[in-house]
């Protein structure tokens, strides 16, 4: 939980960088204390500036891998927000 906190401070004060990497990490160690689709939902929306392809990518495993759940409404909007309709 700690290292989340840590890493939306990083985002916060203007670390996109250590923020990505912490969040990846906690992507990949899976804890009960920290939910997988929060933190790659964290993850997508800070790299929805430097890296929209990437975020995209994301989000669309957010919603492959929780479809039906608040996360994946989440996601849906994050998607919208990188290719806005005209």
């Amino acid at each position: 939980m700690a290292q989340y906190q840590m890493a939306v401070i990083y985002s916060r004060t203007g670390k996109p960088d250590d923020a990505v990497k912490t969040l990846r990490t906690l992507a990949d160690k899976r804890s009960a204390l920290v939910p997988r689709p929060l933190v790659l939902l964290e993850l997508a929306g800070i790299l929805r500036n430097s890296n929209p392809k990437e975020a995209a990518s994301i989000y669309q495993q957010i919603k492959k891998e929780f479809p039906d759940s608040t996360i994946a409404d989440q996601a849906d909007r994050g998607l919208d927000l990188l290719s806005p309709k005209s």
